[in-house]
Order: structure tokens, then C-alpha cells, then sequence
């Protein structure tokens, strides 16, 4: 039953936004003031798609100083502000964007935020429309301004403290566990968390409002914070990690290699890069290779097919890598044994690592079976 109260109650959620413009609420409150101050809000705030003027260029373009379009400016936002339809037509964005900023836990981010409601207006149109209304006409919002996080809004005091201290527990997660975090993997740390164990009951109102999903509540913590980023494949870690902004194509190459989990030519590499989309830089399969070779955190196990060093793979050429498996092994191996050991290092023919054990000086032959010469233990 719950479920499809749930459902009931995104359908009109959804339906909400989109009998909604934030475009048409901001053409409706400039029509209560006179056309030249609302042509000064629409300057000044960068209104349908208009750029953000300065206080000198509407100056000149009014023939008033700076000083006098500054007054204008704030007479029309406490005109618009008095007049008796205000509360009506402020009062479904006002809904709106609490009801949106409640579902992420009280706070987002400004991209964030206008990222949820976009659904008919254009992003850019929405972004200024939106900010418009809640830097001045939405009391119940607080612009956040903090070192700590990126620009955002906020609802409550309260909600911001617990968004600092679950970035906080986040942070520390990320550290223990020395290495990034998909999303989801994370969330699921911070579940078993003592934090999360303890506050629950913080949360709680919000989950109530966007189906019991916190995810999109750490989502929206995460993306506010100013210490963590995250790559193109959802992974979170320290801003100050190369990881999280490489600046060189070698960590790109192992930020893919890392995700995909697998051994991958060059080539495909560098389309792994490109489809990612880390900047407007195009990576060429020639440059790859090139930082492939040179980087000591790759390995070459095939004909152009690299691998992470970290995945426990041997640097070297193959018969590097069968002089090491009989090392290892303390004694002889069968060629079969041997065979199946490099296949696990190499991308190689069966038969190549035939001709190499019976051609390479380090090893020889006893008894069907194979091991390192006595000068080469």
C-alpha cells in the first residue's frame, strides 16, 4: 500500500513541475512595478537570457548613475514585494523549491537544485529565474556561503549542521578506505556507519519526503562539498587526489582502467577516455600508448592490451614472467602448469610459451618438467 501512495504522491510531484514556469512567475512579479524598474531587474539579474549587467552599464544605458540605479533596483524588489498579488504568485515556487530542497536533505547546490526542477524550461533560463526568486522573494531560503561548501541553498540552520557533519563522516570513510568510492559503495559504508546508526532519526524527516531514498540526500552533501569530488564514473575521493582532477593522460588511463576492471588495448583506451568526457581534451591512441609504456603502473600483457600493475600482474617480458612462476614455485613445474600460470599474466599463444621454455638459456628440462638452472636460482 505504501508503494502506491508513493507513486501517487511522485506523479504529482512531477505534475507539479510541470504546470509550473519559473519564467512566467518572474514575467508576472516584474509586472507589478513600473516597465523602467522592472527593465532594471531584468539587467541586473540576467532575466530570460539576458546577460547580468553592472550597476555603471544600466546607467548609462538609462542616462542615471550608479548610485540611482542601485535605489531603483532595491524600490522595485520592496514594491514587488508589498503589492497585494505577491503571496499568490510567489507562493507555487515557494512550494516548489522547499518541497525540492526537502527531498535533498535540506540543502543543495544551485546546479543541483535547478538540475531537479528542469523539466520544459531551458537550464540557463531556469538557473537565473530561479535565483532571482529565492535571493529576493523566498524568505524561507538561505543562500549557503561556507569555505567548506560550494554555493548553494539551504532550509534550516539544523539541516546545515548535519550536512557538515555527514561530509564529515564521508571524508573519513574515504580516507580509511585509502582509495575512491562509487557512490553506491559509499552509501553503503556510511549505512553501517556509528554516525548514521546515531542520527537516524535526523534523517528521518527527509526520507519521508522523497520515498526513503538516501542516496539522493548524500548525493546532494556530496556534491555540495568543497573537499570531495568525483570522476566521470560516479567515483568520490579527496579533491586534492590526482584522481579526482587529472591534470596528466596517465591518470585518466588508470582512472579507466581502474573502473572497467580489465585488461585493454590502447586504442580502446583512448575511446574510454573520449566517451568519458574528463575535459575538452581528445586523447589519441598514440599518446596513450606512449604514457603506457612509460608509466610504471601499466603493464604490457599482450599485443597492445595493458593492465594494472595493481591487479598483480608482472612487469616484463614473457619469459621474465615464466622465470618468475618457477621461482616462485620453489621446484619444477609441468609445461601445462607453466602455460596455465603466464595465461593468468600474459595474452599470449600457448605455443609461444612452449618455444620459449625449450629456447631461453634460464630454463631446461627434467623428467617432463621444467625449472630455473642452477646459476639462474
Amino acid at each position: 500500500m505504501s508503494d502506491i501512495l508513493n507513486k501517487v504522491i511522485e506523479s504529482r510531484e512531477e505534475s507539479e513541475k510541470r504546470d509550473i514556469s519559473f519564467a512566467e512567475i518572474v514575467s508576472s512579479l516584474l509586472s507589478l512595478v513600473r516597465s523602467r524598474q522592472a527593465e532594471i531587474l531584468r539587467l541586473r539579474h540576467g532575466l530570460f537570457n539576458e546577460r547580468k549587467h553592472t550597476l555603471e552599464e544600466i546607467g548609462k544605458k538609462m542616462n542615471l548613475t550608479r548610485e540611482r540605479i542601485r535605489q531603483l533596483e532595491k524600490i522595485a524588489t520592496q514594491n514587488i514585494r508589498q503589492h497585494k498579488n505577491f503571496d499568490g504568485i510567489v507562493a507555487p515556487a515557494k512550494h516548489i523549491v522547499t518541497s525540492a530542497l526537502a527531498e535533498h536533505g535540506g540543502l543543495a547546490s544551485k546546479e543541483l537544485l535547478v538540475k531537479s526542477l528542469l523539466i520544459d524550461e531551458e537550464m540557463s533560463e531556469l538557473g537565473t529565474a530561479l535565483e532571482f526568486l529565492i535571493d529576493n522573494f523566498i524568505d524561507e531560503i538561505k543562500e549557503l556561503n561556507l569555505n567548506s561548501f560550494k554555493n548553494g541553498w539551504y532550509i534550516h540552520d539544523d539541516h546545515l549542521e548535519l550536512a557538515k557533519q555527514t561530509v564529515a563522516e564521508l571524508k573519513d570513510l574515504i580516507e580509511l578506505k585509502k582509495k575512491l568510492l562509487h557512490q553506491e559503495e559509499l552509501v553503503e559504508h556510511f549505512k553501517k556507519s556509528d554516525f548514521y546508526g546515531t542520527n537516524q532519526e535526523r534523517f528521518k524527516n527527509f526520507l519521508e519526503k522523497n520515498n526513503n531514498d538516501l542516496p539522493k540526500v548524500i548525493n546532494s552533501y556530496l556534491n555540495l562539498s568543497a573537499d570531495l569530488g568525483q570522476t566521470p564514473f560516479n567515483q568520490w575521493g579527496l579533491n586534492e587526489s590526482r584522481l579526482i582532477n587529472p591534470r596528466r593522460i596517465n591518470d585518466k588511463i588508470y582512472l579507466v582502467l581502474n573502473w572497467y576492471g580489465k585488461p585493454l588495448h590502447f586504442r580502446e583506451i583512448a575511446d574510454k577516455i573520449n566517451e568519458a568526457k574528463f575535459d575538452k581534451k581528445v586523447a589519441h591512441p598514440a599518446t596513450i600508448h606512449n604514457d603506457l609504456i612509460s608509466d610504471s603502473r601499466f603493464v604490457l600483457i599482450g599485443r597492445g592490451v595493458y593492465a594494472l600493475k595493481d591487479w598483480g600482474y608482472k612487469t616484463g617480458i614473457v619469459a621474465d614472467v615464466v622465470a618468475d612462476i618457477l621461482k616462485e614455485a620453489g621446484g619444477s613445474l609441468t609445461r601445462d602448469e607453466i602455460i596455465k600460470k603466464v595465461l593468468e599474466q600474459r595474452n599470449v599463444k600457448p605455443n609461444t610459451i612452449g618455444l620459449i621454455l625449450n629456447k631461453d638459456d634460464r630454463f631446461e628440462r627434467v623428467g617432463g618438467k621444467y625449472k630455473l638452472k642452477m646459476n639462474n636460482e
